[in-house]
């Protein structure tokens, strides 16, 4: 991820991150409840864990009546920012001292989706870190039933707001996965896509409410804008996975050239990138199966 070109405004975006927060709190469905100390998948270790409840609404439902995966993604990460903020990493506390989060990659399994006037449970703790720049944090979400429906992992990057740079991970962080926290099962990772041509392609335009507090294009439209290209054939299928990799940042006025072609018969590639100077601002590999 090019720290750089992700951060451009966020120091005007720091006055502005607490109303902005409180906002998207009011807008979003709150959890029904939340627990911080919890151990999950069977281990004795103690560790930090996250529990909430989201509602699916029927503004939710796309055209073809189903929720899509941005949104399911955007619960994950709504649970995550609330135990971010009850640990004290939250958005706030990180810009009162020059720091935030960015996202730089996740990886998600479907097993299923949510329906109108259904619950998603959502269950999330930190795991680990990656060297000493990166922080790892896992997901799971079930049904009202108990059914799990996804499971996913992310690659956090703490950074500079100041001096526009990744900047190490505290202590405090570190210390939040102790040693034999749980990590969720998911496939091995997809290698790095051969070069590759688009079959089809569109451009979209950001708009003012793409945005994010801090002056980028929000993370979850990018998954959203993954599909933008497709024909309806694919969709006619049923997602299974998506492992994106967030490089740098869109901001108001850019134009996006969102591409995609098939790799197999159940496996597309997926490239963002600024159509003003091409610059790639996410790549993604999506698995599909027929519904």
């Amino acid at each position: 991820m090019s720290s750089g070109g992700v951060i451009r405004g966020l120091t005007r975006g720091v006055k502005r991150a607490h109303n902005a927060r409180m906002s998207t709190q009011e807008q979003t469905p709150s959890p029904k409840s939340d627990n911080t100390d919890g151990k999950t998948c069977g281990t004795n270790v103690s560790y930090p864990v996250w529990h909430g409840e989201f509602a699916v609404r029927s503004a939710d439902l796309g055209a073809d009546g189903r929720v899509g995966p941005g949104l399911v993604i955007s619960f994950l990460q709504e649970g995550a920012a609330k135990h971010a903020d009850q640990l004290g990493m939250g958005l706030l506390s990180l810009l009162e001292n020059g720091r935030t989060w960015m996202l730089a990659r996740m990886r998600l399994e479907f097993a299923g989706w949510p329906g109108l006037n259904d619950v998603l449970k959502v269950v999330t703790w930190p795991t680990g870190a990656r060297g000493q720049t990166v922080a790892l944090r896992d997901y799971e979400g079930y049904d009202g039933a108990g059914k799990r429906l996804v499971t996913a992992t992310s690659e956090w990057i703490l950074v500079d707001v100041e001096r526009q740079r990744i900047a190490r991970l505290t202590p405090e962080i570190m210390a939040l996965a102790p040693s034999g926290t749980p990590r969720v099962a998911l496939p091995p990772a997809w290698p790095a896509a051969p070069a590759w041509s688009p079959e089809w392609q569109v451009a979209l335009p950001v708009r003012r409410a793409d945005l994010d507090v801090n002056r980028h294009v929000n993370n979850v439209h990018y998954v959203e804008w993954l599909f933008e290209p497709l024909p309806n054939e694919w969709y006619q299928r049923r997602l299974q996975r998506v492992e994106i990799h967030y490089k740098t940042g869109a901001v108001e006025g850019d134009t996006v050239i969102c591409a995609a072609a098939p790799a197999g018969s159940s496996m597309l590639h997926h490239r963002l990138t600024r159509e003003s100077d091409g610059v790639v601002l996410a790549e993604a590999t999506t698995g599909w199966a027929e519904d």
